[in-house]
């Protein structure tokens, strides 16, 4: 079974696993893809993969995404200031997913958000919000 980085969950939605050779001559394309990890963990144990290398990634299937034309703002902001500490227009599908997901991470006493937003100025008033909120309702302690 795969673990650890290439752990199967269904928590979210139906994942594929795509496996790639390291051989130069075939690692272009995927060598194989499932959606079952058992098959995927069967592949990989065969007697002809013994000695053979793989790159593995794991993919959603059928990924959820954007049909708004806000586009997604990752922004950072610091409890206590009037102003967002970073605020940069992306324009990568993992930040279009990480938006629709709420995405929201405290670090080093700073929150980091992926939002929708028609600008910069209302990305900055989002997640100045947001911020508030997570500390009014004391999550921010819990995060």
């Amino acid at each position: 079974m795969l673990t650890g980085k290439y752990s199967w969950t269904m928590e979210t939605q139906k994942k594929i696993i795509l496996i790639f050779s390291t051989n130069p001559e075939e690692a272009e394309n995927p060598i194989a893809v499932f959606d079952d990890p058992q098959l995927a963990t069967e592949f990989l144990a065969r007697p002809l993969a013994t000695g053979q290398r793989y790159e593995i990634t794991e993919h959603p299937l059928n990924p959820i995404f954007s049909t708004t034309v806000s586009p997604v703002w990752f922004v950072s902001v610091s409890p206590g200031k009037i102003r967002a500490d970073r605020i940069v227009k992306t324009n990568t599908f993992c930040e279009e997913q990480d938006a629709l997901n709420g995405y929201a991470k405290k670090e080093d006493g700073m929150l980091f958000l992926c939002l929708f937003a028609n600008s910069k100025d209302e990305a900055e008033k989002l997640a100045l919000q947001r911020l508030a909120e997570l500390c009014a309702t004391g999550e921010w302690d819990n995060m």
